[in-house]
């Protein structure tokens, strides 16, 4: 499932994006809803099933970033640094709105009370990098997903300075 390439998805004749994906997505719905009613059953799983749903859990976030790398290959280094548009964008979702949204919470709560963690994990939050997953839902959507996995990339790297920033301008504001 983690082999995401060009030749993984195809378009059939109605022009509707068809892939693998799509079974993988059925397979997982049903396996919720039946995990769900285990849970509420109050029903426990043998330890070799729990190890391996903890083990698959612990590889979802190196395989989105796998996922990421490999759209990232597809593009020109010249879309990765060059494309004005996404840093104007990725300030604009990192270090615009965390500050608006930090303003608008401060006219509401005033520092020194007992919502200064609500204001500061709220304000972080919203300034957190784009998450990886928007790479794979922008390809298996039919979107250009080599921008997505630069703007995946571009934010990351932003987040090492205007991260700090934030944390600078909520211990002072």
């Amino acid at each position: 499932l983690l082999a995401y390439r060009k030749e993984f998805f195809a378009v059939d004749h109605a022009g509707v994006m068809q892939n693998n994906m799509q079974v993988a997505h059925q397979l997982c719905g049903f396996c919720h809803n039946r995990i769900c009613l285990l849970y509420i059953c109050n029903v426990r799983m043998p330890q070799f099933a729990v190890d391996a749903l903890n083990f698959a859990g612990q590889a979802t976030s190196p395989g989105a970033m796998v996922v990421v790398g490999t759209a990232l290959a597809y593009a020109p280094i010249k879309q990765v640094f060059l494309n004005w548009r996404q840093y104007v964008l990725a300030v604009i979702k990192m270090v615009v709105l965390p500050v608006v949204l930090l303003t608008i919470l401060r006219l509401l709560f005033p520092k020194g009370g007992a919502n200064d963690t609500l204001v500061g994990v709220a304000v972080i939050l919203m300034s957190m990098p784009t998450a990886a997953n928007c790479t794979m839902l922008t390809a298996q959507y039919g979107g250009d997903y080599e921008t997505a996995s630069c703007g995946v990339f571009l934010t990351t790297l932003l987040s090492a300075a205007t991260i700090p920033f934030l944390m600078w301008l909520l211990q002072t504001m």
